[in-house]
């Protein structure tokens, strides 16, 4: 059962999910890591993982003016190619485009929803 902008670590309740651990992780420039997904496919060996990536729109380095639409699309992009990746290899992966501090857009998933481990990856 598919719930629009609900990530599956929310629905725990679900049989599909027991037993899986939950991972939230907020990064952004990271997502693109060889490193993640290496990460992602070691935790894939021993078990079925669900992950939720939360990834806050950054500022450009060296722009004096910050275009906060133009950082939401970069983050949004981002988003869609780590998950597909994670995807690829076998992992449940949600995510969203979060406010702009790290620790704030942990914060905030973290009231929404249970995980088991949590992560900022600047």
């Amino acid at each position: 059962m598919e719930f629009q902008g609900v990530s599956p670590a929310c629905l725990r309740g679900g049989a599909e999910h027991d037993g899986m651990r939950h991972y939230l992780l907020v990064a952004n420039r990271t997502l693109d890591s060889p490193a993640l997904e290496a990460w992602v496919a070691s935790r894939l060996v021993d078990e079925p993982i669900h992950i939720h990536l939360v990834v806050p729109p950054s500022r450009a380095e060296g722009r004096i003016r910050w275009a906060e639409e133009e950082a939401r699309d970069n983050a949004r992009r981002r988003l869609a190619r780590a998950r597909t990746r994670l995807r690829a290899i076998g992992a449940l992966v949600g995510g969203e485009i979060g406010p702009e501090d790290p620790l704030a857009a942990m914060a905030a998933a973290l009231r929404r929803c249970p995980y088991d481990f949590a992560f900022v990856a600047a």
